[in-house]
């Protein structure tokens, strides 16, 4: 009986060292899923269709693309769905303020590729950059289709400024007021590509 008791633990001596080995070798972990590149259907805030200049457009989308390259890549390739999903509504709007945006389509591309963007850092001073958002949404327009259109591109603009720059009272102040109101801004119907377009018609009755 001594003899057989000596014999299993043995047994399970020997064994020890291949079950830590085996703990300590856990599966990889999956790699996260691409990201799935930004794409739209007609840019809606273009500086034709808003009251902001084509330099104001660009300007903007670079400033969301490099923006979001620092702040969130390595939350992205470290799998964070929030954070991709951040991202893809920051370069869905830049690309419809600036639908040929060269920083934009190179984060795109990194992340795709499960990179880290290599643009050059939002090295814009962040209040300057915010008050000109809030500026940039409180443009007026003298024609009534321009003054819609800005009006919808505002709620982008003050939540982005709110967001970035949390101790910007004026743009946080603007994001709260909007929010109570019911006009948030409608990531949702944006990234479906459901702004800006005409609504589809009715078939015809027969």
């Amino acid at each position: 009986m001594t003899r057989l008791l000596s014999i299993a633990t043995a047994a399970i001596l020997a064994a020890a060292p291949h079950a830590a080995a085996q703990k300590a070798d856990p599966p990889p972990a999956p790699k996260p899923a691409p990201f799935a590149q930004p794409k739209i259907r007609l840019a809606i805030f273009t500086h034709e269709l808003t009251a902001l200049l084509q330099p104001e457009c660009e300007r903007i989308a670079t400033w969301l693309a490099r923006y979001a390259a620092t702040s969130l890549s390595p939350a992205i390739l470290s799998g964070n769905t929030d954070a991709a999903e951040s991202a893809r509504r920051l370069l869905t709007l830049a690309l419809h303020l600036d639908p040929g945006n060269a920083s934009v389509a190179r984060a795109a591309l990194r992340w795709n590729e499960g990179q880290s963007p290599d643009l050059p850092p939002a090295d814009e001073n962040l209040r300057v950059l915010t008050d000109f958002l809030v500026r940039a949404a409180e443009r007026k327009s003298s024609t009534p289709a321009t003054t819609a259109r800005q009006a919808l591109l505002a709620r982008f603009l003050i939540r982005i400024a709110a967001d970035a720059d949390p101790l910007n009272e004026s743009a946080v102040h603007r994001s709260e007021l909007n929010d109570r109101n019911g006009l948030g801004p409608p990531w949702r119907s944006l990234m479906a590509g459901r702004l800006g377009t005409p609504p589809p018609k009715a078939p015809a009755r027969r």
